[in-house]
């Protein structure tokens, strides 16, 4: 799933060509006045920036923070019942638990179906899962419906 939305991301920026900030106009339009719909004659008071909200330069740093996965009783059950069922779900919780949520949706996207299509395929090819395709789709889809959908 991250290397899907890698490569979304690098082929869209790649399509950027040669568009720069050079490219760009150096001008832009002053914008018109308009009268104001409000009815009160109280001057409006000026917000003083304060040290919390203000921009600052850019810093450089050494590593990204740790981004703790705080798991529900629904999303423990979800994870250990793929892990009965012979998926390694080590190191891609966050995507099992984003395909679970389009499990339970009563739109009936085909899109939510083929990703988790998708999604079982990935973890068939990555040797994350002992089971066939079709039996790893269906053990996903059954295990997020048994764990989140009511």
């Amino acid at each position: 799933m991250k290397r899907l939305a890698a490569l979304a991301l690098a082929l869209s920026l790649t399509a950027c060509g040669s568009a720069t900030v050079e490219d760009s106009p150096t001008s832009v339009a002053p914008l018109s006045k308009t009268a104001s719909s409000s009815t009160s004659k109280a001057p409006k008071k000026k917000q003083q920036p304060s040290e919390e909200n203000q921009d600052r330069p850019a810093q450089e740093i050494d590593n990204v923070p740790d981004q703790q996965l705080v798991l529900s009783k629904e999303d423990k059950a979800y994870l250990s019942g793929l892990k009965d069922q012979g998926v390694n779900t080590e190191g891609v919780e966050r995507e099992l638990l984003n395909v679970a949520s389009l499990v339970c949706t009563k739109d009936d996207n085909p899109v939510n179906s083929a990703t988790v299509q998708a999604v079982a395929g990935q973890l068939v090819e990555q040797g994350r899962s002992d089971k066939s395709f079709e039996e790893t789709a269906k053990a996903i889809e059954s295990g997020a419906a048994k764990a989140y959908c009511a």
